[in-house]
């Protein structure tokens, strides 16, 4: 996870070791304002260096992570955001009317998600419920799992007497964490 409130200057070595991390499978989120040392990696083509506020909204291509399938456009205030074009086969999760606010993109074999804002947590000032939580514990799950043949498992609850049965469920996921069908 990179914030980047101010401009932030990465070492040659630092720069190396963010690259192969996300190369051989890891998760990156980077938060705030592009980071030009980190252009072949984040999924930025054009950043302008003007900041503005306006409310954001969900894309069509949210439906293709059904870790994200509850979020609700009403529950977001406006926010802050740098202005960026994402590169081609980016994903655009998110948008304000005219930029893109949250993109993902694959980087060899890991995975990236960009917000532009950094006021996000003003979602969960906002909400009812527990969607900015939700949001933010999905993204690090979906960043955080580097194999197609995924499995999810869950008990019915936390504690157990002795000998007594115990019924585990499982779910195959994707790389997406969407449910794999036929397997």
């Amino acid at each position: 996870v990179i914030v980047q409130t101010n401009d932030l200057n990465f070492s040659k070595k630092q720069i190396a070791l963010i690259d192969n991390f996300v190369k051989n499978g890891g998760g990156l989120l980077f938060q705030g304002k592009f980071n030009s040392e980190l252009k072949s990696i984040l999924p930025i083509n054009k950043f302008y260096s003007q900041k503005n506020i306006d409310i954001m909204t969900w894309t069509k291509n949210i439906n293709d992570f059904s870790i994200f399938s509850n979020l609700k456009d009403s529950e977001i205030p406006p926010i802050s955001f740098w202005k960026v074009d994402p590169k081609v086969g980016a994903k655009v999760l998110a948008r304000t009317n005219n930029y893109a606010t949250i993109i993902s993109s694959k980087y060899s074999n890991g995975k990236i998600l960009y917000l532009s804002c950094l006021d996000l947590w003003k979602w969960e000032l906002s909400g009812k419920n527990q969607s900015y939580f939700n949001f933010i514990n999905h993204t690090i799950k979906w960043l955080g799992s580097k194999n197609t043949k995924l499995f999810e498992a869950s008990l019915p609850k936390y504690g157990f007497d002795l000998n007594e049965p115990i019924e585990v469920k499982l779910k195959a996921v994707d790389q997406n964490l969407n449910p794999r069908q036929n397997i």
